[in-house]
């Protein structure tokens, strides 16, 4: 009840402005304006140490130290403090709107991310998934492709460093800037460093099923699949079991080629990142790091770390 004192002593005040009016004739006028003065100023300032929510005690004084009643009027200062506790409500909800604006916006900043909390940013990253059009998130259009390419790897891996005594934030660069994201640790490591994102194994005909997948509901997994004419021809085909993770180890030999051939700030951490739901568990891991292996490996070149992100199981692996 305590927040609500401040309040009761304006309405006390308004009473006290009442008494003081009624008990005084038109010819003490200067004598009252002094008492009400007098009384308006004690009351003023008993509310403002005493209230415990700051925006009050500053919207308190704002409304107690308006002009001096050099004219009395027998409810000139009453109505004045009746209209200050009405604005009261309007005045803290514009205060609060204001506060939630940063983290309920994008926090977009020239292009970039502001510096947040990696719950923040993972939260900010999920509803703007979350918001995307069932055609906009199978298609992969921007900013979708971005989304669920780059940003949404760079989310998981912040929440991943996160453990109790270690606060993280991230920052992400949604323009061709130098580094795709920036992690900060604090606490019992101090460490920062940048981050680099790049999709693999996600091709013309993986494009091609999605767009089958929005135009008609169902698209096979595997088999052969084309564009004729302006129409896409799909076959379904069986496959052994672990067909997928050749053509995955191919592509992301290749993204980690690509990546490494470039120079980039020291420290700086990859991200491969993938979409597989069949690859889960160690079993599926050790295939998949064998196929690496039998192509050529992971290309490390100045990274600092190389991790590999399975978007569909949120499973991270440390292979470099």
């Amino acid at each position: 009840m305590r927040k609500h004192h401040t309040f009761s002593r304006i309405v006390q005040l308004i009473e006290l402005d009442s008494e003081a009016t009624n008990a005084y004739t038109a010819t003490d006028a200067l004598g009252l304006a002094r008492e009400i003065n007098l009384r308006r100023n004690a009351v003023a300032h008993e509310a403002l140490f005493d209230s415990e929510n700051a925006g009050q005690r500053l919207w308190a004084d704002k409304a107690l130290r308006t002009r001096p009643a050099t004219k009395m009027q027998k409810y000139t200062r009453r109505t004045q403090l009746t209209h200050a506790i009405a604005d009261w409500p309007k005045y803290s909800t514009l205060q609060a709107q204001r506060a939630e604006r940063p983290s309920n916006a994008h926090h977009q900043r020239n292009g970039s991310t502001m510096k947040m909390t990696a719950y923040e940013f993972a939260s900010s990253i999920e509803t703007r998934i979350e918001s995307l059009s069932n055609e906009q998130y199978h298609n992969r259009v921007r900013p979708a492709k971005r989304l669920i390419e780059e940003l949404y790897p760079l989310s998981r891996l912040a929440l991943a460093f996160k453990q109790p005594g270690l606060d993280v934030h991230v920052e992400a660069n949604e323009n061709s800037g130098r580094a795709d994201g920036h992690i900060w640790l604090s606490g019992y490591i101090e460490k920062d460093f940048e981050v680099q994102v790049t999709f693999a194994g996600y091709g013309e005909k993986d494009a091609l099923r999605s767009a089958l997948l929005v135009q008609q509901g169902f698209a096979p997994g595997a088999g052969p699949i084309d564009k004729i004419a302006g129409e896409i021809v799909a076959v379904m085909e069986a496959q052994d079991y672990d067909a997928p993770i050749k053509p995955l180890a191919a592509s992301i030999r290749e993204r980690t080629l690509a990546k490494a051939a470039k120079k980039y700030a020291p420290e700086t951490v990859l991200i491969v990142a993938f979409e597989d739901m069949r690859l889960r568990g160690c079993g599926w891991w050790k295939w998949l790091y064998a196929a690496i292996e039998n192509v050529g490996g992971i290309e490390r070149g100045n990274f600092a770390q190389v991790y590999l992100f399975n978007g569909c199981s949120n499973e991270f692996q440390q292979v470099a």
